[in-house]
Parts: C-alpha cells; structure tokens; sequence
C-alpha cells in the first residue's frame, strides 16, 4: 500500500515539473523582454529631422495652417449630427465640420486602433512601422503574450511621427 502512494506521488511531482518548466520560461522571458530598436535608423532619423528643421525653418510672420486631427475607434459614417444622425447629439463636432473641411471617404489603415494610429502617425503600413496588432498598457497580460513571441508593445524609437 505505501509503494503505491508513493509512486502516485512521484508521478505527480513529476507532471508539475513538466508543466513548471514552460511556464519558468515564459516569465523569463516576460520579464527579461526588452523590444530593440534599430540603432542606425535612429541615427539616419535625427540626422533627417536635423537638416529638415533647417529647410523649413518658418519665415517671419508665415501664418501656418491650424489642422485638427481626430480619431475614433469604433464610429460609423452616419454617426454624427453633421452626416445625418438623429439619435446622437454631437454639436461640436457638427461646428467643426461645417466651419472647416471634411472628408466624407476614408479609410483607416487597419481594422484595429493600436496598428490605425501608428499608421496615421507614421504614414507608413502599420506592420511597416513596427505595429501590426493592438498593444495594451504596460503590465497586461496580453501584451505578455506579446513579449513571449518577440512582437513590439511599443512604436519603435526610431519611426519619424506626425508630431
């Protein structure tokens, strides 16, 4: 009877070291995640940046365009008051539809906000420009999922943005 219990036992010390050891390496990895950025882009990029705030340096009293970008995620055409929603009341939008320009067909870069925003900040394919999926703040467990297959949680450092 006690050869049996402990024969039990080993096989179940046995199964938790089997699942312990992925499970090891994958906090390993989580925590020892670090995304690498590409060291010579960013040295071609603030050498751009340089000789580009050289080119267009403003000239005394240019008047420069005020543009307002908005995102949303999740928003239909017909979603406001100024394209014929009746069930949302949306008058400033409204106001700065009517007072400035808009544009009635576009299409986002991805289906997904992460990825749609890095391609609207960058201007480039949002898997170009280093985000192909949603990433979530820092400590989530999906972006843990992310560091274990090696993705970016964050836009790499030396993209050139909008800003």
């Amino acid at each position: 009877m006690k050869l049996w219990v402990k024969q039990r036992f080993t096989w179940k010390v046995a199964l938790l070291a089997i699942l312990a050891l992925p499970l090891a390496w994958a906090t390993i990895k989580i925590i020892s995640y670090q995304q690498l950025d590409n060291l010579q882009h960013l040295k071609e990029k603030q050498s751009y940046l340089a000789e580009l705030g050289n080119v267009n340096a403003p000239k005394a009293g240019a008047v420069r365009p005020n543009i307002i970008f908005i995102l949303f995620d999740d928003l239909g055409y017909g979603d406001f008051g100024v394209t014929g929603s009746r069930a949302i009341a949306t008058p400033t939008i409204d106001t700065l539809a009517r007072e400035g320009l808009t544009l009635t067909q576009f299409y986002a870069p991805a289906p997904v906000c992460t990825p749609s925003r890095a391609g609207f900040l960058t201007g480039r394919l949002p898997s170009r420009a280093g985000l192909s999926h949603v990433v979530f703040p820092d400590g989530h467990p999906f972006n843990w999922v992310l560091q274990l297959l090696g993705s970016n949680v964050h836009l790499p450092r030396e993209e050139i943005t909008l800003a």
